[in-house]
C-alpha cells in the first residue's frame, strides 16, 4: 500500500516539475508589438540584437525540453 502511495506521489511531483520547466521560457516571450499585431520598423542593429535574443531563447527552450525529457525518463 505504501509503495502505491509513493508511486502516485512521485508521478504528481514529476508532473509539477515538467509543467514548471515547460512554462518557464514563456516568461521571456517578446511581446513588444503593442497588441495591434503590427510591429514598428526596426533598424539593422535592433534586428541583429533581436536575432541574437531569438537564438538565446531557442537555446534556452532546447535546454528546458532536454531537462524535461530527462526528468521524464528518470521517473519512468
Amino acid at each position: 500500500m505504501i509503495v502505491c502511495l509513493v508511486f502516485v506521489f512521485a508521478s504528481l511531483i514529476e508532473y509539477a516539475i515538467v509543467n514548471v520547466l515547460a512554462r518557464r521560457p514563456a516568461k521571456f516571450a517578446d511581446d513588444d508589438d503593442g497588441g495591434d499585431g503590427k510591429r514598428p520598423p526596426r533598424s539593422k542593429a535592433v534586428r541583429a540584437a533581436q536575432s541574437t535574443a531569438d537564438r538565446r531563447q531557442s537555446a534556452l527552450m532546447h535546454q528546458v525540453c532536454r531537462q524535461a525529457a530527462q526528468v521524464d525518463r528518470t521517473t519512468k
